[in-house]
């Protein structure tokens, strides 16, 4: 990952209502099967299998089943289930759509979705 893609995972990790997610990729390379508050389990392509800590990780926010779970992060925070992550052609940025209001002009889809987990409900 680059390195504003790492900020961008961080900056969602130290959000409010931020949770790991089974099916999250981690910045290793790695995918999440199974998370408590402190320790996962993931596998990678090949099978191979490993534990840690969660407080080395960052997700890897270039995955689209990463971005599917933030996305999900969203919706519960704002307690907003029509939640949606848009391009707008008009602006040529990314937007996410919640409680009736918009929030717009993001370079990145995942930009978008960390900038929705950041506001306020």
């Amino acid at each position: 990952m680059t390195p504003e893609m790492t900020e961008l995972a961080r900056r969602a990790v130290a959000c409010n209502g931020w949770r790991w997610m089974p099916g999250m990729m981690i910045n290793t390379g790695f995918r999440c099967v199974w998370v408590d508050d402190e320790t996962f389990r993931s596998f990678d392509q090949n099978g191979n299998e490993t534990y840690g800590s969660t407080d080395c990780l960052s997700p890897d926010l270039t995955d689209p089943a990463t971005l599917g779970c933030v996305l999900a992060l969203v919706r519960e925070k704002h307690n907003d289930p029509s939640a949606h992550v848009y391009w707008s052609a008009l602006f040529r940025a990314w937007a996410v759509s919640f409680s009736c209001r918009g929030m717009g002009n993001y370079a990145t889809e995942a930009d978008a979705l960390v900038a929705a987990l950041e506001a306020k409900p």
